[in-house]
C-alpha cells in the first residue's frame, strides 16, 4: 500500500513538472503582440437625415459590381435633395463627385461633380440635387467618387429610391428611441407593447419580440453605451423598414 502511494505521488509530481517545463518551452521567445488599432486609411461617407448620420459607406479602391452592393438604401423625395457628409480621417480630398446608375450598373443616369460643400469640425458636408432623370419607385445605385491627393479615386456605394411618404426620419427616431429604452430601466416597461413574450430569461444569445422584457433590457448585465449607434437602412417601404446598427 505504501509503495502504491509513493508511486502516485511521484507520478503527480512528474506530471506537474512536465506541464511547467512544456509551458516554459512553448512560450519562450513570445512577446506581447498587443498593438493599437490603426486609424482608418480611407475616408468614410454617410447620409445625413435630420441630425442623424446613417448608411455609413466604406471606400473601395477598385470598381465594384453595383448589383452586389446592397448594403443600404435611402429614399429621396420629389425634390430629389440628398445631404451627405465625408469623414476624411486625415486624407486630403481634392474632388467629390457622384454617379447615378441603374441598379445593375449597366446604365449611367448621371455623373456630376459636387461643388459648394462646407468644411467644419473636420468633416465635409454638402447637399446635392439629383437630376430629374430617375423614375419614381425605382431603385438606383448611387456611387460617390472621392479623388484623394495624388489622384487616387475611392468609390462608395449605396442605393436610392424616389418615393413620397416613407417618413425616414420618423422611422429612424423610433428605432433610436427603442434602442435607448433598452438601457433605461424606467423606460423599459414602455416597450412591453411591442413584445410577444414567450422566451427563456436564461440567455441573451438571441433576443427577439418573443423574448421576455428582462432579456430585452440586458438581463443582469449593466452595459453602458459609449458612442451613438450608427444605423443602416437595409430596406424601406411606406409602412415598414429594416434598419440595423
Amino acid at each position: 500500500m505504501k509503495k502504491t502511494i509513493i508511486k502516485c505521488c511521484v507520478f503527480a509530481v512528474t506530471f506537474l513538472a512536465s506541464l511547467i517545463i512544456a509551458s516554459l518551452l512553448m512560450n519562450r521567445g513570445n512577446t506581447n503582440m498587443t498593438v493599437e488599432m490603426e486609424n482608418p486609411r480611407l475616408p468614410q461617407v454617410c447620409i445625413s437625415v435630420g441630425q442623424m448620420r446613417v448608411n455609413v459607406m466604406q471606400g473601395y479602391l477598385a470598381d465594384m459590381d453595383e448589383k452586389y452592393m446592397r448594403s443600404g438604401i435611402i429614399p429621396v423625395e420629389e425634390d430629389r435633395k440628398l445631404s451627405f457628409c465625408v469623414l476624411p480621417y486625415g486624407s486630403s480630398i481634392e474632388k467629390i463627385a457622384f454617379e447615378v446608375r441603374s441598379i445593375d450598373g449597366s446604365r449611367l443616369v448621371e455623373d456630376t461633380e459636387v461643388t459648394g460643400y462646407q468644411e467644419a469640425d473636420g468633416e465635409i458636408c454638402a447637399q446635392i440635387v439629383l437630376k430629374d432623370l430617375i423614375d419614381a419607385q425605382t431603385e438606383y445605385s448611387l456611387i460617390f467618387k472621392l479623388t484623394l491627393e495624388g489622384g487616387e479615386v475611392v468609390s462608395y456605394y449605396t442605393r436610392i429610391i424616389q418615393a413620397e411618404g416613407y417618413q425616414v426620419e420618423r422611422k429612424l427616431q423610433s428605432v433610436a428611441d427603442f434602442s435607448a429604452a433598452t438601457f433605461d430601466g424606467n423606460k423599459l416597461p414602455e416597450l412591453k407593447t411591442y413584445m410577444e413574450s414567450s422566451g427563456d430569461d436564461a440567455t441573451l444569445a438571441r433576443v427577439t419580440i418573443k423574448s421576455s422584457l428582462d432579456q430585452l433590457g440586458w438581463g443582469k448585465l449593466n452595459p453602458e453605451q459609449i458612442t451613438e449607434p450608427v444605423y443602416t437602412i437595409q430596406d424601406i417601404a411606406e409602412e415598414t423598414a429594416a434598419i440595423t446598427s
